[in-house]
């Protein structure tokens, strides 16, 4: 089941979805990385209110008696030029099932960020709304080795978070780096151990750290990260900066020799890769807020990052693999776990910035359905 909290709870008994067609935007270059790559073309602009408020009265129980004024209604709003002119659409009551308004609402287009929808109910229904996801050190196989384990956090930062620099109506604090190196200092100290070698593990993802259908510029100018199980401000150089790490996992090993050292502990050696052992001991972790906070900051930030981490620990958890390919079939399963149509579905990642991504708009408005009744 889809668990949200109480406060979270939608009441409205009718769920809109518009699958927008992205024809309209200017395409981006796909080109091969060089010293000075192309930016991404700006989006068209648009304004601040895309559609007009959409005059219905809704009456609660499970009869729609008004279904005879949304078809106008929507018919009206849909006019604005700001849409464009390619537009499938689907408005559901999501009390009775009943489809009050369709146009070519089975056409499978280019979803953008409305895939999130998608990778949202999975990551509920596979993970759970309270899970937490860990950022752990670890003893190493070797003496005087310690490994950093990545858990697939997204949101993991260099420095502490404070409720003000969240967004607006967000209050989950992400976990730090700062506390993880602090804990780790106590944890040696406490051992009498003065010197380490540091290694890292982000082997719980696998497969690409891109997705196919995305182009060179998306990672070479900030659109998002290389996908890896172990990062730190989402894999940028620098907290609030655009561009990002080539390998997110080793600049966050780097980040913790930087603590360590600071701290007066010495660190032999380059940041290595090393497999931590299931049994090894835990020196200190950190963990993220849950997952149900996690959805809620990767919808209202559009977070492309936090989006495909929770599709690849959905495919995990799926029992496919941590990656692109198996939060893809994550996905599939839970469309057809909630009943919802998949004919002409085809997903390459969990944040639709695959331009091979497709969905129809009844299965965007299915999904949000089903996670209306679950309320």
């Amino acid at each position: 089941m889809i668990g949200v909290t109480p406060a979270r709870r939608l009441r409205a008994p009718l769920v809109v979805v518009l699958a927008l067609s992205l024809a309209a935007v200017p395409p981006v270059a796909s080109h091969a990385a060089s010293s000075s790559p192309a930016a991404v073309p700006a989006p068209p602009e648009v304004p601040g209110q895309v559609l007009a408020p959409v005059a219905v009265t809704a009456t609660p129980g499970p009869t729609p008696s008004n279904a005879p004024t949304v078809a106008p209604a929507v018919s009206r709003a849909l006019a604005s030029p700001a849409l464009g002119g390619d537009l499938s659409v689907v408005v559901i009551d999501a009390v009775t099932g009943l489809v009050l308004y369709e146009d070519d609402g089975e056409r499978a287009q280019m979803p953008a960020s409305t895939a999130k929808t998608v990778t949202a109910a999975t990551a509920l229904r596979l993970l759970g709304p309270d899970s937490r996801l860990a950022t752990r050190v670890v003893a190493g196989a070797v003496p005087g080795q310690i490994v950093l384990v990545g858990g697939g956090d997204a949101t993991l930062t260099r420095e502490p978070t404070t409720r003000a620099d969240l967004p607006a109506g967000q209050a989950a604090l992400p976990a730090s780096m700062s506390d993880l190196a602090e804990r780790t200092v106590a944890a040696l100290r406490a051992e009498g151990v003065t010197t380490v070698a540091i290694a890292i593990d982000d082997s719980l993802f696998s497969g690409p750290r891109v997705s196919p259908g995305w182009p060179t510029a998306y990672v070479a100018t900030g659109v998002v990260s290389p996908v890896s199980a172990l990062s730190v401000d989402s894999g940028r150089t620098g907290p609030g900066a655009r561009d990002r790490d080539r390998d997110p996992a080793l600049a966050a090993g780097r980040e913790l020799v930087a603590r360590v050292r600071a701290a007066g502990i010495r660190v032999s050696g380059p940041v290595t890769r090393a497999a931590a052992s299931s049994t090894a001991e835990e020196l200190a972790s950190v963990t993220s807020p849950s997952v149900a906070d996690l959805v809620e900051r990767m919808l209202t930030e559009s977070d492309n990052d936090l989006a495909e981490a929770l599709a690849h620990l959905s495919g995990a958890a799926a029992g496919f693999t941590a990656s692109f390919q198996g939060g893809a079939a994550a996905a599939r399963v839970t469309l057809d776990a909630l009943g919802v149509p998949t004919e002409g579905v085809l997903l390459r990642d969990g944040s639709g910035l695959s331009r091979e991504d497709r969905l129809p708009a009844d299965t965007v408005a299915g999904v949000l359905a089903a996670v209306v009744a679950d309320l």
